[in-house]
């Protein structure tokens, strides 16, 4: 949301509040969206998961690239003649292992934005139950805010991270049950 959203919802709430007596003070809360994402355990498996890919996609680059660098040192040692006819497969393994560190980086690149995407969409519904079961008027994201005065309002990060991490202990526990035919 953006702050100049927030501000004008802020603004709604307040007027509302002063111009009838039977209007209810709006209840505002806030939560620390990027807090409650590095707290979800969701978060930190998927970022494992990915940096353990990326690691074992490091070694395969690694080896490609010792088999690329005995080949130059082969051609190096060779005659001009027969150095051509190596040449060929010396430059065709360099394609290849640029290839597929471009490959990679995507790959992980793709990944990585599917994770944070799904995280995020049960990030919100979260917050959606949890800022319509408290009855809050507005639940806002700290991060949009430049200054916000706590005091009167309620820091339902806490609460969304518990949440979250229920949800996904759920999720694991039903997808270690289904058989691995159906998964």
């Amino acid at each position: 949301m953006s702050g100049k959203l927030v501000c004008l919802a802020l603004a709604l709430a307040f007027a509302a509040q002063s111009w009838g007596a039977d209007v209810k003070a709006p209840r505002i809360a806030y939560v620390d969206t990027e807090t409650a994402l590095n707290n979800s355990k969701e978060y930190k498996d998927c970022s494992l998961a990915l940096l353990n890919t990326q690691d074992e996609k490091e070694e395969e680059l690694r080896k490609m690239t010792s088999e690329i660098d005995s080949l130059g040192d082969e051609l190096n040692a060779l005659s001009p003649a027969k150095r051509q006819e190596k040449e060929a497969i010396y430059q065709a393994k360099i394609a290849q292992a640029n290839r597929f560190a471009e490959d990679t980086d995507k790959e992980l690149r793709d990944q990585r934005s599917l994770d944070l995407n799904r995280i995020a969409n049960k990030l919100k519904k979260i917050i959606e139950e949890i800022g319509s079961e408290g009855k809050y008027t507005l639940v806002i994201d700290l991060k949009a805010i430049v200054y916000l005065d706590r005091s009167e309002m309620k820091d339902l990060t806490d609460d969304v991270v518990i949440r979250l991490n229920e949800a996904y202990a759920k999720e694991k526990e039903r997808l270690n049950k289904t058989p691995t035919r159906v998964k």
